[in-house]
């Protein structure tokens, strides 16, 4: 079966996802990437027929809204959210980057992607 995948990428969101004390008091810059499969119709033509990548756009905003100590915690639940929101979904890979590590002597960023299939 055909399908599509929905892209938003280098979204970026301020923060005070992080484990430290520090992280939740100072904030980080985080850079996400989500992409959504979900079976594609033969001829789209409406939005009804897809998903509106504003909606997905405001599930991962309100991920970032709410305080967790761990970007694990953050990508299932936006995924979670999103699966509940979007039913149609049958793949999500969603990438949580966080651009400036609260890391002494360290340049670079650090991250994770979390996958689920829902086949």
């Amino acid at each position: 079966m055909p399908a599509i995948t929905i892209e938003l990428k280098d979204l970026r969101f301020f923060s005070n996802h992080g484990w430290y004390e520090e992280e939740a008091l100072l904030g980080n810059e985080f850079e996400v990437t989500l992409l959504a499969q979900l079976p594609a119709k033969e001829h789209i033509t409406s939005i009804e027929e897809t998903i509106d990548y504003t909606k997905i756009y405001a599930v991962i905003k309100k991920g970032f809204s709410e305080h967790e100590k761990l970007l694990e915690t953050v990508a299932q639940k936006i995924i979670s959210q999103l699966k509940e929101s979007f039913p149609e979904i049958q793949h999500i890979q969603l990438t949580i980057t966080k651009l400036n590590p609260l890391i002494p002597q360290f340049i670079g960023t650090v991250g994770i992607t979390y996958r689920q299939d829902f086949k």
